[in-house]
């Protein structure tokens, strides 16, 4: 569970304190294991609310760098 808190915080600090946010296929939801092109994403594990929430975290990130024009607009 303190894992996942901590994947929370280290996402909110990506978004909004490196001006990068660098994703890749299945980490906003907390796949276990990496990327396989042979295989499919671990989308089972949505079924667990850890794994929901953390998915749900990162669409909330995206809204709020979205909306919020000082998370994307560059400094003067």
């Amino acid at each position: 569970m303190a894992e996942f808190a901590n994947l929370r915080l280290m996402y909110a600090y990506m978004f909004y304190a490196s001006w990068r946010q660098i994703t890749f296929m299945g980490n906003e939801f907390g796949a276990t294991s990496e990327w396989n092109h042979k295989s499919e994403l671990q989308w089972y594990l949505l079924k667990y609310e850890l794994h929901w929430k953390m998915k749900d975290c990162v669409r909330d990130l995206n809204l709020l760098l979205r909306h919020e024009p000082a998370l994307f607009e560059k400094p003067i």
